[in-house]
């Protein structure tokens, strides 16, 4: 017997460790809440599996005549009778003096009544009248079915008018005990001799007894022990019938059990109790099973699909891109003070140009924006795909709408696009912000070196071309200089001189117009290369949001795994024992 306990006590132990393991999939917060408080219960109730009185209860429909059973069983008036309608307005408990009062019984959740006797025959019996079952609703029943947890042994009372009762065999079906401790009185078997000759009464009986079993059968009673009583002949004190099996009732009701008798009694319903338990359990498990190879299924399609995403990533942010710098004037992201003289002049003039005509509206920004945003919602529809996908699995797999609401949150992808695209936006922003074009400083050295060659020769076209040349050349370094700069003084008025000037001048505007078309060019080129750097480090954060939520889902069937484990051992343990 401490081998069963120990035994009921560890799986109880098992099912709180589970429970407080995480959240169960198919339990709900209330029932787990629940099944946490009932187990607590049960501990302790197997912790008083030392008591050695057996408790008995009497439960009935209406007009079954258990209050007449009642008396005669325990050979005095202590219930309430009506010839019309005999009823129990209290649960009525009839114990020895020797049997302390249970305070769990007498707790004030259901109204009771304590009659205390001295019939030492029967000092290991407790026996509890019990309302009405077919005239309890609601909260009522769920007190009466929650005080049979102190019952041990129950008596099932019906009469030839009630024995096919739909709702007797519903309440049988609510109560959480071992069926070997049931037995089953046909009260009122009288009525089938009322009239009819002994053989036809017998025959009366015996078909009523045989469809009474059927029905204990079809509602999982396998063995059922069935008493034919009159408890209105036993009460008058003669002589009972030969088909009267009151006597026989009465007898295995107070047949003496040793203490180890009372207590298997009392384990084998505390063993039908954790058996409940494991019912939602195993249920857990199943609905866990369920989930785990859907979610295998879709982490495996998403895997299997994931290049196709990243394309598909790939290909929308080419497009926003290309829309959004189409029309994007490169000298907006760079200083024109890469150029100087003319060119100079040209980078100033564009730019403000530029700025002029996009203050306009007139640079497509616009349609840019209109294409990011297009990109983005393509983008949002693989998010609320993999959402759909999966509770569509979960449904076809007929798992309860609160396991798919539980997926649906794990996979909030509202949040998840929400975090995503802001991510996506600050890294394109700082990217965008942060953007400048490396310094060329070798391109404006040209710049001057070409500049200061045009200015040198012009100088000494004024001066006289090749005679100031050979007067340079033959002349000391200073001396020839001024007298070079001189002659180009005195001559850059003349038509010579200005004819020169002119075609300095165009030849500065040239030059300079060909450095700004050369550094535009550049900057386009470095531009391109800018925005397919762009678009790589884009999809790379795309991909790296996409292994989260992989990686999410990873670690949400670990989770399950280890639940399913935990479970499992559980439930074959239990089927072992």
């Amino acid at each position: 017997m401490g081998d069963f306990t120990r035994r009921l006590k560890h799986d109880l132990g098992q099912i709180q460790a589970y429970l407080h393991m995480g959240a169960p999939l198919s339990i709900s917060t209330d029932e787990k809440e629940r099944l946490v408080g009932d187990s607590l219960e049960l501990m302790r109730r197997i912790d008083d599996l030392s008591e050695s009185f057996l408790t008995v209860g009497l439960l009935g429909g209406t007009g079954v005549g258990k209050s007449t059973i009642m008396n005669a069983l325990a050979g005095s008036e202590i219930s309430s009778t009506s010839h019309r309608r005999p009823h129990t307005d209290h649960v009525i408990i009839y114990r020895h003096r020797s049997a302390e009062s249970s305070p769990d019984m007498m707790n004030g959740r259901i109204l009771s009544h304590e009659i205390v006797h001295d019939a030492d025959e029967i000092r290991q019996i407790v026996l509890c009248d019990l309302p009405d079952f077919d005239s309890l609703v609601g909260e009522h029943q769920l007190k009466v079915l929650t005080f049979l947890e102190h019952l041990d042994v129950l008596v099932w009372v019906v009469s030839p008018e009630k024995y096919a009762d739909k709702r007797f065999y519903d309440f049988l079906n609510k109560v959480p005990k071992a069926s070997q401790n049931f037995y089953f009185v046909l009260n009122k078997a009288d009525i089938f001799f009322e009239g009819k000759s002994i053989g036809a009464g017998y025959e009366e009986l015996g078909k009523a007894m045989v469809r009474f079993e059927e029905h204990l059968h079809e509602n999982a009673v396998t063995d059922p022990s069935i008493f034919a009583v009159s408890a209105l002949e036993a009460g008058e004190g003669g002589k009972m019938s030969a088909w009267n099996q009151f006597g026989a009732f009465r007898s295995r009701i107070f047949e003496h059990r040793d203490v180890k008798e009372i207590r298997s009694i009392k384990a084998a319903n505390l063993d039908v109790e954790v058996d409940r338990f494991m019912s939602s359990l195993r249920k857990e498990l199943a609905g866990l099973q369920v989930v785990r190879k859907a979610l295998a299924d879709f982490i495996g399609d998403f895997e299997g699909e994931k290049e196709l995403w990243v394309e598909a990533a790939r290909d929308s942010f080419a497009v926003y891109l290309e829309e959004r710098f189409r029309n994007y004037d490169v000298w907006m992201l760079s200083d024109p003070h890469s150029l100087v003289g003319p060119g100079y002049a040209f980078g100033v003039a564009a730019r403000e140009w530029r700025g002029w005509w996009r203050g306009r509206g007139a640079d497509g920004s616009g349609e840019g924006a209109g294409a990011g945003r297009d990109a983005a919602a393509s983008l949002r529809s693989r998010f609320d795909r993999i959402r759909d996908r999966m509770a569509h699995q979960m449904l076809v797999q007929g798992l309860p709408s609160a396991v798919v609401q539980r997926l649906e949150t794990l996979l909030d992808t509202d949040a998840e696009w929400e975090k995503a695209a802001d991510r996506l936006q600050r890294f394109f922003e700082l990217r965008v912000a942060t953007y400048r074009p490396r310094p060329a400083f070798g391109f404006k050295l040209a710049q001057y070196v070409i500049y200061l060659v045009l200015f040198a020769c012009f100088i000494l076209a004024l001066a006289g071309g090749q005679d100031a040349w050979r007067q340079l050349r033959d002349q000391p370094l200073w001396s020839g200089l001024l007298d070079t700069a001189g002659g180009a003084v005195t001559r850059i008025f003349t038509p010579g001189g200005l004819a020169a000037l002119a075609s300095y001048l165009i030849l500065q505007v040239y030059v300079g117009f060909r450095f700004f078309a050369f550094h535009k060019k550049s900057l386009q080129r470095k531009m391109q290369k800018f925005i397919e750097s762009l678009r790589f480090e884009l999809v790379k954060v795309w991909e790296e949001e996409l292994d989260l939520l992989a990686n999410r889902m990873t670690e949400f069937d670990r989770e399950l795994e280890k639940q399913s484990a935990a479970l499992s051992a559980l439930c074959e343990a239990r089927l072992k024992e």
